[in-house]
C-alpha cells in the first residue's frame, strides 16, 4: 500500500504518486486507501505492476464508510492485470472529475474497471475514462455521467449499472 488515510482527509495537492507494486505475483497492490469520512484525492497516480500480479492493482480504494470521495486528478496504468481506478466498498458516493486510463484485460470476466462502486451508492463523473479491451469504464448502481469522454476497447462496456438510475450525455461514449 502506498498511502493510507484515516478520517476526513485531502491528499495530494496535485502531486504525483508513482506506485510500483513489487510484491508476490498472487498479491494485489493498492496505491491509496481511504478510511473514515469525506475524502479528497488530488494525486496524479501512476500504477506500475512490476511483477505482473494476477490479483490486481487499485489506484484508490475506500475501505470504510466514506460519505463522499472527490477525485480531481489523473490515474493511469496500462498492464493486462486486473486493474481498478477507483473501488468503493461501503456507503460511498464517488465524484470524479479526473482522468482515468487503464489498459487491456485478457478477458471481460477479469476485466479492468475505471470506477467500481460495490454498494447502492452513486458515481458522478465529469472526467474522461479510457479503458482497453475487455474492460468497463463505469460500474455501479447510480451513475451520472454528464461531461468528459468514455472510450472502451474491443469487447468493452462503457457504463454498467444495476437497480437504480443512469443519466448520461451519450455523445461522449466511444467504443
Amino acid at each position: 500500500m502506498g498511502i493510507y488515510t484515516k478520517g476526513s482527509s485531502t491528499v495530494g495537492n496535485t502531486k504525483t504518486l508513482n506506485y510500483k507494486y513489487s510484491g508476490s505475483r498472487t498479491g494485489s497492490g493498492i496505491a491509496t486507501l481511504y478510511s473514515g469520512s469525506n475524502a479528497t484525492n488530488n494525486l496524479n497516480i501512476n500504477l506500475n505492476n512490476s511483477t505482473n500480479t494476477i490479483a490486481g492493482m487499485v489506484g484508490v480504494f475506500l475501505l470504510m464508510v466514506v460519505e463522499t470521495l472527490l477525485i480531481q486528478e489523473t490515474l493511469q496504468e496500462k498492464s493486462n492485470a486486473v486493474e481498478f481506478g477507483i473501488v468503493t466498498d461501503n456507503n460511498t458516493n464517488v465524484i470524479n472529475s479526473g482522468n482515468i486510463t487503464l489498459g487491456n484485460a485478457s478477458t471481460l470476466a477479469k476485466g479492468n474497471v475505471g470506477i467500481y462502486v460495490k454498494t447502492a451508492n452513486n458515481i458522478t463523473n465529469t472526467g474522461s475514462i479510457s479503458v482497453g479491451n475487455n474492460s468497463i469504464a463505469l460500474y455501479g448502481y447510480g451513475i451520472n455521467h454528464t461531461n468528459g469522454n468514455i472510450s472502451v476497447g474491443n469487447n468493452g462496456i462503457g457504463i454498467f449499472f444495476t437497480r437504480r438510475k443512469c443519466f448520461t450525455d451519450s455523445r461522449n461514449i466511444n467504443s
